[in-house]
């Protein structure tokens, strides 16, 4: 299955009719893109979308029928298991936000859950783990108990925005933990499972 992951920033590119990329089966966005975009890539490559909200998201709301949001969910396509989590560490009071005890807890519920589903061979978020691909100010650390995540569950892929690749020279998009290739998906990232 060949996967677009989409996050942070609206590239022309993958809507151009003459620079679509081919083959695509599935569009995962990890956040902080219009519905309007989303929706559009979803019909001009015909395939489903799945999404979680990132911290600038608050528009996205559950009446919005845009495709699966992942946010605490397990969620199967395809005989691909995926597994999401919305927003950013919390930095300010108008955005979606959590603190690390608040994702520690959604982290350890979806923990059980796998326990009766199985794990996830995909985990969608919009930050990332903290201390890889993340930055050193409050709104762009990632989430400690993503490492959780990462350690016991082992998914193929942890995709995650979030972290603008303009933010710091040298900053690596993609980093093996384990079994887990870990993404920072900022603008759009193409791989094939």
């Amino acid at each position: 299955m060949k996967i677009l992951a989409v996050s942070d920033v609206e590239e022309s590119l993958l809507a151009s009719e003459t620079k679509r990329i081919a083959g695509i089966d599935l569009i995962v966005s990890c956040g902080d893109l219009n519905e309007s975009y989303l929706s559009y890539l979803s019909t001009i490559y015909g395939v489903p979308l799945l999404f979680v909200r990132g911290n600038h998201d608050l528009a996205l709301t559950p009446e919005i029928q845009l495709g699966e949001n992942l946010h605490q969910r397990l969620f199967s396509y395809k005989n691909l298991r995926f597994l999401g989590f919305e927003g950013s560490i919390d930095y300010t009071t108008h955005a979606v936000q959590y603190t690390e005890a608040q994702m520690a807890w959604m982290v350890r519920l979806a923990c059980l859950k796998t326990l009766l589903h199985g794990r996830p061979d995909i985990i969608v978020t919009h930050a990332p783990p903290r201390g890889i691909h993340d930055g050193a100010d409050r709104c762009h650390q990632g989430f400690q108990s993503f490492h959780q995540l990462v350690n016991r569950l082992q998914p193929r892929y942890f995709l995650h925005g979030h972290i603008h690749l303009n933010y710091q020279r040298n900053l690596p998009r993609v980093t093996q933990v384990q079994n887990t290739r870990i993404v920072n998906v900022y603008g759009h990232y193409v791989f094939e499972v």
